[in-house]
């Protein structure tokens, strides 16, 4: 009879990942920092969903051999999380403030890309408010920014920054964090904000549509 036991791996760290992957791709460590915070941002240092996300930038280009390891930043940036991780990130929603969770179901209400501006007019906050109050989703890596990199991003977001989440089944939970009359009424306040800045019109029906 065979005998079984679990392994327990400790999560990665950005430096625990800096000279994982300098090694891995022959280059050196300053070459490889901002590889590695966005890895750590997108699978949370989990070992497994590391290896997953790497394969994964290996297969879309962003990391390439052209002779030598190349890094494409701008295509590392754009790469979603996996599906294992977007799984484990679903059930960590309700451990976000519930202030962060209010802005992200207002986010996923939105669309596909949503604007801090925006998020911060619909939930009666300042920008800088709701930069505050949206960051741990960002640094947790429930929100992609998709106007810079993420090497870029730390506290001081901005009203100009723009987001998308990370993966289609967060935005499908984070639309489910509030009840179905919450839900009509995020889409009735989007479409008031939306005439009430001159937005198309197709955008503004669809959210009155839907409250």
């Amino acid at each position: 009879r065979l005998e079984s036991s679990d392994i327990h791996l400790e999560a990665l760290r950005v430096e625990d990942l800096v000279p994982m992957l300098a090694d891995s791709l022959q280059l050196l460590p300053a070459e490889v920092e901002d590889l590695a915070k966005l890895v750590h941002a997108r699978t949370q240092g989990n070992p497994f969903f590391v290896r997953a996300f790497l394969s994964a930038l290996h297969q879309e280009g962003a990391i390439h051999w052209d002779g030598h390891w190349r890094i494409d930043p701008a295509l590392a940036q754009r790469a979603d999380v996996t599906d294992n991780l977007a799984t484990l990130l679903t059930s960590r929603f309700h451990a976000l403030p519930g202030d962060t969770q209010r802005l992200l179901h207002l986010a996923a209400c939105v669309g596909y890309r949503v604007s801090l501006d925006l998020l911060a007019e619909l939930d009666g906050r300042s920008a800088s408010e709701a930069a505050r109050t949206l960051w741990p989703a960002v640094r947790a890596g429930y929100l992609l920014p998709t106007n810079r990199l993420l090497g870029a991003v730390g506290d001081e977001l901005g009203p100009d920054d723009a987001f998308r989440f990370s993966h289609d089944r967060l935005r499908a939970a984070a639309y489910e964090l509030v009840d179905e009359d919450g839900r009509e009424q995020s889409h009735h306040r989007i479409a008031q904000v939306l005439q009430e800045r001159g937005g198309e019109v197709y955008a503004i029906a669809s959210h009155l549509n839907r409250a």
